[in-house]
């Protein structure tokens, strides 16, 4: 180790001061940690406080342990099949804004300078995968334009989808048209044997990405654990056989896990389904048979959400979407109920070899089998708008899915965030992932670097008493909010990130104060994820934002304030409630924790 040592010394103290960077110690001993880490095939909790620089640090000592270690064999033991080559390093984060950072910024410059001084002699590469939506599908692209053409659409809408269809990139993010048209076009299904392939861009660039050549490989916590997914199930994974995992971010791993193994019953999918169910067995000659099945289905599914809604009594504190369920055994006759009379339509579709929506009805019956298991998950109910029409399950012990996936993996796992540990004691992040029960004590390690800034003497905080409550609904909140903004913003002469907690609250103070200042003014809606970039092209810019509360590096007097409208709370959870004690029912919760003995 002490020659990897010795260049990360180089790299921080001799070169990178050349091209403009401070030397920090504290950057220098995590670039070290983390190199040793990655070395000794550990299990590492990094807590970098605010101003150390981890993504450098990270970075660096995963190029310097590519250097002395361009093959590790190891690592490949953990596959069925490996490259000859090297494997890549896995970069995954809850931020887009700090993945394109790290794609468009750090890995070019990074790059650059190491070429510059023969640390490595080409250039280092890097990818940035996302989920399919973000793509443009060439087959459905053409049927779209098409359509425009047949109906005489708009002309300018077409002179925009032919600009694409002729385009290099599939990237949505790089194309200028609306929502809905984004909507038509992006990729929702993939297979094999679809006769666009040999021209689709999707495809293509789906399996250079899945090359090994790209010494990193940058992602989505999502999208990372659902490569663990999918290789659990023997599917085609989404990333390349890798040799380490960076997890930036980490303190959000937890939640990305409980996204992708919450399971949703929606009322709309039933009925949907119904009705295509309907039009199936007509087509096939087999509507007498199932029709009045089919009412009965209709009639199950209905009489079970009304019976979630009269076992609800409201969200768990006034503002979440979560409904705890008294009884929910109440639900399971129904369920089971829909499930029957679902495998009854299905057999009259397989005898009629009607078979285009048996896996719709496989897929359904797989996913509601979590939902007449009572003892090992969870079970609640959400709302979307004003209506509870959503059931939702997950496996109460969800974090012992990682066990296989990962932590028993002979490959280092580097876990960095800037809020780990409680007054440096990482005990409740290591228990909330269940840590210590699946991995050895001697491969876990913990450190923390404290931020090298002085804010004592060099941050004003200035809490506001010219404002109201905050409360959403109320008008006389957001206009003194508004007021107190434009004032602030006139003082520091623009060079201002507003951030918020409520998109609405963004919208309505944003239009009544674009009128009265005179500071380029940026607004981070839904869907502009140039905005940071926008904002970081001024001098003196104002930037609006809901959604850059973390991933965002504005370097020098560019962002002199930070006007935080609301602190971001949490909404309390009754999922992370019951989950803490593993508790399967909100009754079961009542009588513990609330009911006296």
């Amino acid at each position: 180790m002490q020659k990897q040592y010795e260049m990360i010394e180089t790299i921080f103290k001799d070169i990178l001061p050349k091209e403009g960077f401070l030397v920090r110690e504290e950057q220098i001993k995590l670039c070290k940690q983390i190199c040793s880490s990655l070395y000794n095939r550990k299990i590492s909790l990094s807590e970098a406080e605010v101003g150390i620089g981890k993504t450098l640090a990270y970075l660096i000592a995963c190029i310097v342990n590519n250097k002395f270690r361009p093959t590790d064999e190891r690592a490949k033991m953990n596959y069925r099949y490996s490259p000859a080559k090297s494997m890549p390093y896995i970069i995954t984060t809850s931020n887009i804004e700090l993945q394109k950072s790290i794609i468009k910024d750090y890995i070019p410059n990074i790059s650059r300078i190491l070429v510059k001084y023969n640390i490595i002699e080409q250039p280092i590469t890097a990818v940035l995968r996302k989920g399919k939506k973000n793509y443009i599908c060439d087959k459905k692209l053409i049927q779209y334009i098409d359509t425009i053409i047949s109906s005489r659409g708009d002309k300018t809408e077409l002179k925009q989808l032919e600009r694409i269809r002729h385009s290099q990139s599939c990237d949505l993010d790089k194309v200028h048209i609306g929502k809905y048209d984004k909507q038509r076009i992006c990729v929702t299904g993939c297979n094999m044997s679809c006769d666009y392939k040999r021209i689709c861009r999707y495809y293509n660039m789906k399996n250079s990405n899945l090359s090994s050549d790209n010494m990193f490989q940058v992602c989505n916590h999502n999208y990372f654990v659902a490569d663990l997914i999918h290789r659990t199930k023997n599917m085609k994974p989404l990333l390349p056989n890798y040799r380490a995992v960076i997890i930036d971010e980490s303190h959000k791993l937890e939640e990305s896990v409980k996204s992708l193994y919450k399971c949703s019953l929606e009322k709309q999918e039933f009925l949907n389904l119904f009705l295509r169910l309907r039009k199936a067995l007509r087509s096939c000659g087999g509507l007498e048979l199932g029709d009045d099945i089919l009412k009965n289905v209709t009639r199950y599914a209905n009489n079970l959400y009304d019976e979630i809604d009269s076992r609800t009594d409201g969200s768990i504190d006034g503002n979440s979407k979560e409904y705890a369920i008294s009884s929910y055994k109440h639900m399971v006759s129904h369920i089971k109920a829909i499930a029957l009379s679902l495998q009854e339509v299905k057999d009259i579709l397989v005898q009629r070899r009607a078979t285009q929506l048996v896996y719709r009805i496989d897929s359904l019956l797989d996913k509601m089998l979590s939902f007449v298991t009572l003892k090992d998950y969870l079970h609640w109910a959400e709302s979307e708008k004003d209506e509870i029409d959503t059931l939702c399950s997950l496996p109460l012990d969800f974090n012992s899915y990682l066990k296989n996936m990962l932590w028993y993996k002979s490959i280092p796992i580097i876990m960095t965030s800037g809020t780990l540990s409680i007054d440096g004691n990482f005990d409740y992040y290591i228990n909330k992932l269940s840590l210590k029960k699946f991995v050895e004590s001697e491969r876990l390690e913990t450190s923390n670097y404290k931020s090298p800034y002085d804010y004592e003497n060099n941050c004003m905080i200035y809490i506001s008493d010219n404002t109201v409550k905050p409360d959403a609904k109320n008008n006389e909140y957001i206009e003194s909010l508004a007021s107190e903004m434009v004032e602030l913003i006139k003082i520091t002469k623009g060079r201002t990130l507003a951030l918020f907690t409520s998109y609405n609250v963004l919208y309505r103070v944003y239009d009544l104060i674009k009128d009265k200042i005179d500071y380029p003014l940026i607004l981070s809606a839904r869907g502009n994820r140039n905005a940071v970039d926008e904002f970081k092209a001024t001098t003196n810019g104002v930037l609006l934002s809901a959604d850059a509360w973390e991933g965002i590096d504005v370097q020098g007097d560019l962002l002199s304030s930070l006007i935080i409208t609301k602190l971001p709370f949490p909404i309390p959870s009754i999922t992370n409630k019951l989950l803490e004690k593993k508790y399967s029912s909100f009754e079961e919760y009542l009588t513990n924790e609330v009911i006296p003995n």
